[in-house]
C-alpha cells in the first residue's frame, strides 16, 4: 500500500501504479469537488449522474494499451525510474497522448479510490449501497438497467 497526500498524484499515478500492483490511496482534501469519471455517456448514476458527467475514453486507452504496458514492465524491472517516466509523459505541463491514455486508464481507479473514500471505508470495503454507486461510476449498468435490457432480449427473441 502507499498513501500520499493529494498534492503529489495524478490521473497517470493512479493508472501507473495500479499496473505495478500498488495499493495507491492518496488522501483527498476537498472530497466534495473531486472528478467522478464514468465510461458509458448514456449510463444512469442515479444520484451521481451530476457529479460523473466526465468521460473515460477506453478506445484512447485501447489504442495505447501495449505501450502503457510496456511502460509499467519497464518500472517494474527497473530499466526506468517511475520519475523519469512522468516526465516523459508531460511535455510541457501537458501529456502526451500515451501520457493522456495513462490518464484515462488511471481515472477508472481514481473514481473508484474517491467513491470509497466517501464511504469512509479505509480498506476499500463498502457497503452495498456503495457498491453500486462503484458499479455506476465505472459504467456497469445498474440492476434495474440490466433488468430492462434482459426483458427487451426475451421479448425480441419471442417475437
Amino acid at each position: 500500500m502507499f498513501i500520499s497526500d493529494t498534492g503529489s498524484y495524478s490521473d497517470m499515478v493512479f493508472g501507473l501504479l495500479k499496473l505495478l500492483g500498488v495499493d495507491y490511496r492518496p488522501e483527498l482534501a476537498g472530497l466534495p469537488d473531486q472528478r467522478l469519471w464514468r465510461t458509458v455517456r448514456a449510463a444512469d448514476y442515479g444520484p451521481l449522474d451530476t457529479a460523473s458527467r466526465s468521460l473515460i475514453d477506453l478506445e484512447k486507452i485501447k489504442r495505447h494499451w501495449s505501450d502503457i504496458l510496456r511502460i509499467a514492465a519497464s518500472v517494474h524491472t527497473g530499466a526506468v525510474a517511475a520519475s523519469e517516466v512522468m516526465r516523459i509523459l508531460q511535455r510541457g505541463g501537458n501529456p502526451t497522448q500515451l501520457g493522456d491514455a495513462l490518464a484515462h486508464f488511471g481515472r477508472i481507479f481514481k473514481t473508484l479510490h474517491v467513491l470509497s473514500s466517501s464511504t469512509g471505508s479505509s480498506t476499500g470495503a463498502t457497503s452495498s449501497g456503495c457498491a453500486t454507486c462503484r458499479r455506476n461510476a465505472i459504467g456497469w449498468p445498474s440492476t434495474s438497467a440490466t433488468a430492462v435490457a434482459a426483458n427487451s432480449a426475451r421479448s425480441i427473441t419471442r417475437g
